[in-house]
């Protein structure tokens, strides 16, 4: 799962250039996927290279997994097959039609053009949709996932849900809550949370994350919320005016109450570590808050992060900050890339974009040639793909444990 902020300020041109290539989807323009890290996770492609070669739409990934869009819709897996890596069950309906693919801890699922959903992966974490199949046939309009499960948001605004029933596959509590209005579903790795069309937001999941610390500030949470953003246990709601407010694990950055005055107004994007969140201001400047090991504690490089940063990026226990100039400044856990010193020359401008995965970064510079810093083992190690990232890089995707790049 890739840490995803909101509200993020417009990159330059590797995003741009595959977005503008993907959009033609069949108007002669080859992508190549590179792939590194754990070969068992789909660090090694080459069983799937045939499938690879030309024509991919766009890369999705799993804990241990990737799925690739192809042309006309078909479907490309591999990586751990008991994890979605094999996608053979379901074949016959990945073969064309599929518009979006979506990942959770273990399982994927399809959504095809019209409006159904094909899944498969780890049967308990919602690669099996047998319990919820007939309101999956047809009107979904979007798909999302936490670890363990996933939920789909159909046209009208109703939502369905499965995988795990502990961590957000039963909703039935909410059912009420969940039958119209929803306009956004958002996850982290136990729960759901919608953001409703008043601006209310509804959780369903672990009761550590939906029970007594969301209801500690529901009230706060009954309107004006335009986005949520969430980690492995706690979530954070941006309001009208830029105010946060959090809920969720004390030790994952639920409680923001160190951080509160900072927080109050003037927030224009979040983003999150397994463990921390991080905030990005309009005037440019950083606030961080959560395990102070795992990225929330930015005093190290406080200095750097007090104007200028236009964009946040986060994976298992570091962040990295984009700045104006295409530098980049990294805090957090030393072995996930919050220390950057191996790479440090490389990264002092022209960065173009960012990724992390779950334990390393991965940077897109201007010169199309990508750089990556981290766990050696999963991703932040890529001397042995040095030659094919010194140039042509249009995109980067993450799972936990490795990288692929789409290529020109």
């Amino acid at each position: 799962r890739e840490r995803r902020g909101f509200r993020p300020v417009a990159l330059r041109r590797p995003l741009d250039r595959v977005s503008a290539a993907m959009e033609a989807n069949g108007a002669g323009i080859d992508l190549e996927v590179v792939t590194w890290g754990s070969p068992q996770y789909g660090g090694d492609s080459r069983a799937v290279a045939g499938e690879l070669a030309g024509g991919v739409v766009a890369l999705h990934a799993n804990n241990t997994a990737f799925a690739a869009l192809l042309r006309g819709g078909r479907v490309a897996t591999w990586g751990n097959p008991g994890f979605g890596g094999d996608s053979s069950r379901c074949a016959h309906q990945l073969a064309g039609g599929v518009v979006r693919l979506c990942g959770n801890g273990s399982a994927f699922s399809a959504v095809t053009a019209g409006g159904a959903v094909v899944s498969w992966g780890a049967p308990s974490c919602g690669g099996d949709t047998s319990e919820v199949v007939d309101q999956l046939r047809d009107g979904v309009a979007s798909l999302h996932a936490n670890s363990y499960a996933f939920a789909a948001l159909k046209e009208g605004g109703s939502v369905v849900a499965w995988g795990d029933p502990t961590r957000g596959g039963d909703p039935s509590a909410r059912a009420k809550f969940l039958r119209r209005g929803v306009k956004t579903l958002h996850a982290n790795n136990v729960a759901f949370a919608a953001i409703k069309e008043e601006g209310a937001v509804v959780t369903w999941g672990d009761p550590a994350v939906s029970g007594p610390s969301f209801l500690a500030v529901a009230e706060r949470l009954s309107e004006q919320v335009t986005g949520l953003l969430a980690n492995t246990s706690a979530f954070a709601a941006l309001k009208d005016g830029g105010s946060v407010v959090t809920w969720g694990s004390c030790a994952c950055g639920g409680d923001s109450s160190a951080v509160a005055e900072q927080l109050e107004g003037g927030v224009r994007m979040l983003q999150a570590s397994n463990h921390a969140f991080a905030a990005l201001k309009e005037e440019g400047a950083c606030v961080a808050w959560g395990d102070p090991d795992r990225g929330g504690d930015l005093s190290p490089v406080a200095d750097q992060l007090a104007s200028g940063v236009v964009a946040l990026y986060g994976n298992r226990r570091a962040f990295a900050a984009l700045k104006e100039q295409g530098a980049v400044v990294t805090w957090g856990d030393p072995g996930y890339g919050g220390d950057s010193k191996a790479v440090c020359r490389q990264l002092l401008g022209g960065v173009a974009s960012l990724r992390g995965n779950g334990y390393a970064f991965t940077a897109v510079k201007e010169d199309l040639s990508a750089v990556a810093w981290g766990n050696q083992e999963r991703g932040g190690d890529a001397s042995s793909v040095a030659a094919q990232l010194a140039g042509g890089v249009v995109a980067v995707y993450g799972n936990q444990r490795a990288f692929a790049a789409l290529k020109e």
